[in-house]
């Protein structure tokens, strides 16, 4: 499948923020409005937070292919407002990589081709060089996150649980798990 047309109509991150802060201001997702708001200021503040260390930066500049990052989001995505703000900062780190982000909800012929066991999850990056050609997929979440969710789904984990540690993983991870796999996605693209 070429990417080329899905990449040429996704939107900057300054475009998705805008959008997330217009539906917090109108209320107009109904019960999901709540989670813009906190996935809102989420991304904010993990922007300002989440560090490349010397090592990820030099790792980073030196990989010489250009990629095009196509992020499947949505703005209620909490798995989403933890990953995006890390690949900003692996972006601005680098003069080959950039990214966009499209709407899953929006674009479900898209979705369906990258569905993790049969379900939507969301966010997907798809790796792809300058002629839309898939280089790699990575996501919805971390491994550690995969893991989770596998004990929440035989029935280890309640969905509290679930939530919670996941919640306390992404902050004591600090975006490394999420550097370190698409560090590997990279090299091998």
């Amino acid at each position: 499948m070429n990417l080329l047309p899905y990449w040429n109509t996704a939107i900057s991150l300054e475009q998705y923020m805008s959008d997330m802060k217009t539906v917090i201001d109108t209320e107009s997702a109904g019960d999901l409005t709540k989670f813009y708001g906190i996935n809102y200021q989420r991304m904010r503040r993990l922007e300002k937070k989440i560090a490349l260390s010397p090592e990820e930066t030099l790792e980073i500049k030196n990989i010489k292919k250009p990629l095009n990052l196509l992020i499947i989001t949505e703005g209620w995505c909490g798995d989403a407002a933890q990953i995006i703000p890390v690949i900003k900062k692996m972006v601005d780190a680098s003069d080959d990589l950039s990214f966009k982000l499209i709407y899953r909800d929006l674009n479900l012929d898209l979705m369906n081709q990258y569905l993790t066991n049969g379900a939507q999850s969301i966010p997907i990056v798809l790796g792809m060089n300058m002629q839309g050609e898939s280089r790699f997929r990575w996501g919805p979440r971390p491994i550690f996150g995969m893991d989770l969710l596998k004990q929440y789904k035989d029935g280890t984990l309640s969905k509290d649980d679930f939530a919670i540690s996941l919640q306390k993983t992404y902050n004591k991870d600090k975006g490394q798990s999420i550097i370190h796999e698409l560090l590997e996605k990279f090299r091998n693209a």
